[in-house]
């Protein structure tokens, strides 16, 4: 009896043994599926975070580019509307300067003949600054009746229905407009 207790204690040892190894070799196998589903999905998290990460960095990207474009393009016409505004300033000075110089005078005298052919009276407005040279300009000339306005530098012609406008500020703006291409290509301001 003792060695069937024996006998039945190893049996139960030996089946014990088995099945131990059995649920240790499934544990294994569960404990390998696990891993190796656990690492599939930390490679498909990862794969979709480098995807998102990407797009993200690309979508920043172009925005900083675009930012940095619009950026340079505000930039580029601030400086553009500058340089033509200096260039309109320098323009201005140069009238004033050649009206003083008397190299106006008759570019001044052809403009009151042509306005007095329509008009046949009119007055010659300038600032009190300027008006004294063009009296001496304009000395002679038939029709033309002198009147000083407080106004920025050149003259008007007022006949009885329409003025005329010599502004040295409007010429020079009409000017620069006329040859915009010209002046941006010279300075190198064409596009932005």
């Amino acid at each position: 009896m003792k060695n069937n207790i024996n006998e039945l204690r190893e049996k139960i040892i030996s089946n014990a043994e088995e099945e131990a190894e059995v649920l240790l070799s499934r544990a294994q196998k569960a404990k390998e599926r696990v891993l190796k589903q656990a690492k599939e999905e930390e490679e498909k998290t990862k794969k979709e975070a480098e995807k998102r990460g990407k797009l993200l960095f690309e979508k920043d990207k172009s925005r900083i580019i675009s930012k940095k474009k619009m950026n340079d393009k505000k930039e580029f016409f601030t400086l553009r509307k500058q340089l033509f505004e200096l260039l309109h300033t320098d323009l201005e000075k140069k009238l004033i300067s050649m009206l003083k110089k008397s190299k106006l005078d008759n570019w001044i005298k052809s403009c009151c003949e042509e306005v007095l052919k329509i008009e046949k009276e009119v007055s010659f407005v300038s600032g009190e600054e300027y008006i004294g040279y063009f009296r001496k300009i304009c000395k002679g000339i038939e029709g033309l009746n002198f009147e000083s306005e407080p106004m920025e530098a050149g003259f008007l012609i007022r006949g009885k229905d329409d003025e005329y406008d010599f502004r040295f500020s409007l010429i020079a703006g009409n000017i620069i407009k006329q040859n915009m291409k010209i002046i941006a290509d010279k300075l190198g301001v064409t596009s932005g």
